[in-house]
């Protein structure tokens, strides 16, 4: 009897990307039940992964922690993290990133089929270190088709017959997310929100101002205007969402708040990435940029409203099971433009998009009670 196939997942970050990539995972279990699957993560993205049942071994790649070492003792420290690699005889690693960084580990490991992108989803020198380059057709859009194509190389036909989701409804039931077992942190979410005085059975709206590009913020203060709009007028508790650095972001946005709703607008508590995956679990809806939460969330089958701008949402828009809305301004001839700043700040494709349009679009993905 052979050995099991023993397979390395590449997807290092970042959040949205790995949320993206736990399709592709699904589907090789699905095909290979009895493989060894590992999955090479950054620290950063590593918790959402921890204790996920599909995952046989989660190795945490530190490459920001060598870089404070210095070049050459980063250097060193990179190829005695491949020597570990190739220790655990791994036969195959599949590269979702297409980046150098994370094509250049499996190389060194010496891990005999290396499978990534080719075409231009094989950026900087990433194609030299694989042995097998997959390029997906044209057709095939969507940053989560594109990756269930590399699994081809296998002989995984998982994105076999998927149609690409249009804009006015972009969810998909045949796409399956799974995660870890979340409910220790539930029930940290659950006593947090009870220090706010949201009850048990309460559904708050969660709206996530803050995203890594200027082309992807709709403005704070937007934000804001929208959140006090669904506490007025669909009488649901809003939590404004945020990460380290974002506090400025939230104060914006209540900024805008009239005084009336201060007690139904409200600063979310601080989570941790798990945690905010159970926090996505007592939502009723989700409104935010291009940024990891929304990807969360919609995978966690929260109906999502997605404001986009610079990047590109035909190919990394949100996808899941439930209703699913994208708001683009139509009016704006650059997008997407994939730039992380606008040449003529601020950027109109976000601007442009009004708080009673994002309200119009979260009453046609809400769930028919939010409290």
């Amino acid at each position: 009897m052979s050995a099991p196939l023993r397979v390395l997942l590449v997807r290092l970050s970042a959040i949205g990307d790995v949320v993206h990539t736990l399709p592709s995972l699904a589907a090789l279990r699905r095909a290979l039940p009895n493989a060894h699957i590992a999955w090479l993560v950054e620290s950063l993205s590593a918790p959402l992964l921890e204790g996920h049942p599909q995952i046989d071994e989660l190795i945490v790649y530190p490459r920001r922690q060598w870089r404070r070492q210095g070049y050459w003792r980063s250097l060193g420290a990179m190829r005695r993290f491949a020597g570990e690699l190739r220790a655990r005889c791994f036969d195959v690693a599949i590269d979702f990133q297409g980046l150098t960084k994370s094509a250049v580990i499996p190389w060194l490991a010496r891990i005999p089929r290396r499978i990534g992108y080719g075409g231009a989803d094989g950026r900087e020198i990433s194609r030299w270190f694989y042995t097998e380059r997959i390029t997906p057709p044209d057709t095939v859009v969507h940053v989560i088709y594109r990756n269930l194509d590399l699994l081809k190389a296998l002989g995984v036909f998982a994105g076999e017959g998927k149609e690409e989701p249009d804009e006015s409804d972009r969810s998909d039931k045949s796409v399956q997310f799974v995660f870890p077992d979340f409910s220790a942190e539930r029930a940290q979410v659950d006593s947090k929100l009870s220090a706010l005085g949201i009850a048990p059975d309460e559904k708050p709206a969660l709206l996530n101002p803050g995203a890594g590009w200027e082309t992807k913020r709709w403005p704070a203060e937007s934000f804001g205007r929208l959140g006090a709009k669904i506490a007025r007028e669909l009488g649901c508790r809003v939590l404004l969402t945020w990460g380290p650095g974002e506090e400025a972001l939230i104060d914006a946005a209540l900024g805008e708040v009239p005084a009336a709703f201060c007690g139904r607008v409200l600063r979310a508590p601080a989570t941790s990435l798990r945690e905010f995956a159970a926090l996505c679990d007592r939502a009723c809806v989700m409104v935010g940029g291009d940024t990891g939460p929304t990807h969360l969330a919609a995978a966690r089958g929260v109906p999502v409203v997605a404001l986009y701008g610079g990047s590109d949402a035909a190919r990394n828009g949100p996808l899941g099971r439930g209703p699913i809305r994208v708001l683009i301004n139509p009016e704006t001839e650059c997008v997407p433009c994939w730039r992380v700043r606008c040449d003529n700040p601020p950027p109109r494709c976000l601007t442009g998009i009004t708080p009673e349009q994002a309200f119009e679009a979260v009453c046609a993905v809400l769930r028919p009670a939010c409290v």
